[in-house]
This record gives C-alpha cells, sequence and structure tokens, in this order.
C-alpha cells in the first residue's frame, strides 16, 4: 500500500467523534465516568447539573453556622461559599474496532498485485483481488474509527448563578464512498478467469467435490449470469470464510459489476475519505432554583460560536500524501443557542438527578466538499440521570445512564453511555474516585467501549487541585502499534471565597 494511501486511510479513523457534546469534562467527572448528574457539587454544576446551584443557596440561607462548618471540613467551605471559580482541561482519545488487519491486507494485496503478468492472474494474485475487494468494503460496513476530543472550561459562580466559558474541539473522518471496481485489472474478465484458472489451487482440492455454503443461491444466480464459471463460483465461495453478510453482499455485488475495460493502476481507484472537524465556542448562563430542601431545578442559556471544517480527498491519489498536509481547508462559521434543563431530588442519604443537554439540537453550517453539498452538524441532545447513596460522610456512589442515544460525526456509530462510579473521602482534604463505563447501544461486544477511570482531589482552605485519567480495558492495534482502546486525562483547579 502507498505510503499515502496508508496515511489517508489512518487519518480517516481521526476522530469519529462530536455530534453530541457529551463529553466528560472536569476531573471528577471524568475520574466518575460522567456519573456526576446525582453527585456533583457546585463546582461542577454548570456542566452536569446546574438545579445544584439552587440547593446551594438553599443550604447557605438556612445554615446559619457556615463558619462552624468550614472550620469543621474543609470540602464543606469550598463547595458551599458564596463565590467560586475553576478551570479544567480535558482531552481523550477512543479506539472504535481494529483498523490494522485492514490496512495490513490492502497493503499485501496492493504488494502482490504490483507485477500482474500480461497471461492471467496467478492464484496468489487472484486472492489478492478478493481480499482487496473485501477490505474496500469491509470499510464502508464496518465502524473503524479513532475518537478524539479537548476540552476547555472556565466557570464562576455567585450564589444560585454560574457564568462559563467552554471552547470543545472534535475531528473525524470516514470513508465517502469505497470504489469496488476500478481494481487495475490489466484484461477483460480477468479476475472471472483468475477464479477459474485457479480453482483447485484456491479451494485446496477437486473443483467438482467443492459445495458451496456460504453464498446465497441469488449471488450464485448473479455471479453466473456475470460470466463466471462453476468452479470460478466455487473458488470465490471458498475465499468467504470469516467475512461478515454485510461485506460479503458488497463484495459479491462488486465481483459481479467488475468493468471490462483496461485500467492501468490503483490511482484510478476512486475510494474516498472525508476529514471534517467541529469547534465549538460556548458561553454558558447558568441558574439554579430550590422550592425546598427536596427539590431544585435549574438550567442553561448558551451562546454557540461553531466552526465546521472539511475536506474529501482520494485514498489511492499519488499526491495524497500532499493535500494531507496543507493548511487550509473548507470551513464555514456559524452562530448558534444551546438550552440546557436539570432537575435534583434529595432527601437524607439519597440523590436523583435528571440532566438535558442541548435539548433543542443546534446546528452548524457544514460546507461545500469538492462543489457538493454536505450535511450540516447537529449537536444532538443528551438526557441523562443518575442516582447516588451517601449513607456514610466518607463515602458516595452514583449510577448514572444516558436515556436516549446520540450519534456522532461519523453516524454509523451512536453512544449511550453506562457509568458506576465511587467517591471515597478517607481524609477530609483527600478524595479518591474511580468508575467504570461502558456503550449499551448494541447488543454485540462492544468491549472496545469499555474504560476504568480512577482520580484523585485535594482540597485546602480556598482552593481545590484535581486530577484524574482512564484507560480502556481492552487493546488494539494500529501501525504497529499497541494501544489501549481508550485513554483519558483531565487536570483542575478551584478556588472559592
Amino acid at each position: 500500500m502507498t505510503s499515502s494511501a496508508r496515511a489517508v486511510l489512518l487519518l480517516s479513523t481521526l476522530a469519529a467523534v462530536g455530534a453530541a457534546e457529551r463529553h466528560y469534562t472536569g476531573p471528577r467527572g471524568v475520574a466518575m465516568a460522567g456519573a456526576n448528574v446525582a453527585s456533583a457539587n457546585p463546582m461542577q454544576a454548570q456542566t452536569y447539573n446546574q438545579a445544584v446551584l439552587g440547593f446551594l443557596r438553599w443550604d447557605q440561607e438556612t445554615n446559619a453556622d457556615q463558619t462552624q462548618s468550614a472550620s469543621e471540613n474543609a470540602e464543606d467551605w469550598v463547595v458551599t461559599s458564596k463565590y467560586g471559580m475553576t478551570a479544567d482541561l480535558s482531552a481523550g482519545v477512543q479506539f472504535q474496532g481494529d483498523l490494522q488487519p485492514t490496512l495490513d491486507a490492502i497493503q499485501a494485496a496492493e504488494a502482490n498485485l504490483k507485477e500482474v503478468e500480461a497471461s492471467g492472474l496467478s492464484a496468489l494474485e487472484t486472492q489478492s483481488y478478493i481480499t482487496l475487494i473485501e477490505r474496500l468494503a469491509a470499510l464502508e460496513t464496518n465502524t473503524l474509527s479513532v475518537d478524539g476530543d479537548a476540552n476547555l472550561v472556565v466557570t464562576g459562580r455567585r450564589g444560585n448563578w454560574a457564568l462559563g466559558g467552554q471552547l470543545w474541539f472534535d475531528t473525524t473522518g470516514f470513508v465517502t464512498d469505497a470504489d469496488l471496481s476500478n481494481l487495475a485489472l490489466n484484461t477483460a474478465n480477468a479476475l472471472a478467469a483468475g477464479l477459474n484458472n485457479n480453482a483447485a489451487e484456491l479451494i485446496k482440492g477437486d473443483p467438482n467435490g467443492y459445495e458451496i455454503s456460504r453464498l446465497s443461491s441469488d449471488q450464485v444466480a448473479n455471479l453466473r449470469n456475470a460470466g463466471y464459471s462453476e468452479d470460478a463460483v466455487r473458488a470465490l465461495d471458498s475465499q468467504l470464510l470469516g467475512i461478515s453478510p454485510e461485506t460479503q453482499e458488497k463484495l459479491v455485488d462488486a465481483v459481479a459489476q467488475l468493468p471490462l475495460a483496461e485500467l492501468d493502476s490503483l490511482a484510478d481507484n476512486q475510494t474516498r475519505v472525508t476529514l471534517a472537524s467541529l469547534m465549538v465556542f460556548e458561553i454558558p448562563v447558568s441558574y439554579g432554583y430550590a422550592f425546598n430542601e427536596y427539590i431544585s431545578v435549574g438550567g442553561s442559556l448558551k451562546a454557540m460560536y461553531g466552526v465546521v471544517g472539511g475536506r474529501e480527498i482520494q485514498v489511492f491519489d499519488p499526491e495524497t500524501s500532499q493535500l494531507l498536509f496543507e493548511t487550509g481547508q473548507n470551513t464555514t462559521e456559524s452562530f448558534q443557542g444551546g438550552l440546557d434543563l436539570s432537575l435534583l431530588a434529595r432527601w437524607e442519604w439519597l440523590r436523583a438527578g435528571l440532566t438535558g443537554r442541548n435539548l433543542n439540537e443546534p446546528t452548524f453550517d457544514s460546507p461545500e466538499l469538492l462543489g457538493r453539498a454536505t450535511e450540516d452538524i447537529t449537536i444532538d441532545r443528551n438526557i441523562t440521570t443518575g442516582i447516588a447513596i451517601d449513607p456514610l460522610s466518607w463515602i458516595t456512589t452514583e449510577l448514572s445512564v444516558d436515556l436516549v442515544d446520540y450519534h456522532r460525526l461519523n453516524t454509523r456509530d451512536d453512544w449511550q453511555a453506562l457509568a458506576l462510579a465511587v467517591e471515597l473521602r478517607p481524609l477530609k482534604q483527600l478524595a479518591l474516585r474511580g468508575a467504570y463505563s461502558t456503550n449499551i447501544t448494541s447488543s454485540e461486544d462492544r468491549s472496545e467501549d469499555e474504560m476504568i477511570t480512577l482520580g484523585i482531589g485535594y482540597t485546602g482552605s480556598t482552593v481545590q487541585f484535581e486530577l484524574a485519567a482512564g484507560l480502556g480495558t481492552n487493546t488494539v492495534t494500529y501501525d504497529d502499534i499497541t494501544v489501549p482502546t481508550g485513554a483519558r486525562l483531565s487536570l483542575g483547579f478551584g478556588v472559592a471565597f
């Protein structure tokens, strides 16, 4: 595989995230995998549950002896003080699927096809063509991505009001159109002849004794109508072991419809990758109101400025490597507004929360690519609920779940998070946190979505310092490097007065 094509396919997976503004921000939120809807304190209220601000004001007005509380518990002073300011930076990456086998297979197939003899395809070359078609088809049917994001959040609060600023950035790449016909075949019906002439070697036995088991009757009929012999059909069937039904359907359709025209090289292949990015800067104004000591509501109105960028690149174009590193790309700018609403109920050691983010689903304009319009980017609404218990003063546990799934910029991948988190406070100034999270949208094995996160927080007399990190529970291989399926890091600082 050419270095430029390999670079495109690697960068095309950087990174299918984003159309939902659903990134765990702040060290406490990261350490608890976003399970902050019910247990958030005022330092995280603007992001996770604005109703916390209502209880803050209620508690300040009803607790006459706040000075005594402050002297007994440093954290109580920070989280219940009248004024506060926080700043945090979070970044993460998550791998979806294993791209390495696809890249290796395409590279090996391409190497085997460099010197195809005019007399016809050998068994190895025939097998390489089938592999090449299968892997190109898999790029359309499989979710292969590297999800990356970065968030910078600054928040100031006074009583039950909060004003903040958040900058977040996502980028995505995905295969726009996999070309399964322009495969550099040098003679008419070359693949059909290759399958027929090398059937015994491909099947590893007598073709007449081979029973077709993977191709459907309709697929067999289509191949025969396209001019493939019985031996060629049997040989193709023998090469379909381990291929998903969706990919097999695309592969067989492509084989049946391969053009007869002579092609010079894979540079004629029109497989394309779309590279897109979304940057949003938002200014939220938040307010919380407690009806009584048990029920509080809150919300945020957000002014949002978005920049959407994009470029479409031909994977096998020899000039691709130059296009990849050009700084310019098509971009559009637009302004939108966002609405968040939240609810929080508490009773003794039990708390239950509900938060809806971007309920109006703000949409940002997308640029044209190659002279054609592309879909605008809509930030999906996200609704999360959580239940937290803290029967003892030194431990808090929360279970949270997204009530609706949401799409990423690569719309083939949905997300709906489930998280179980715990926070331990062995000392007045020290908090230890940990969580397990996963994606529950699919009934299939989604072990690549699982993550373990850990964090630590220190609370002084008027300041907080926090750190959190997380790693995926599985590994994948990218460009011969084995890495965890996900990683996340967050740093934060807070001050109260």
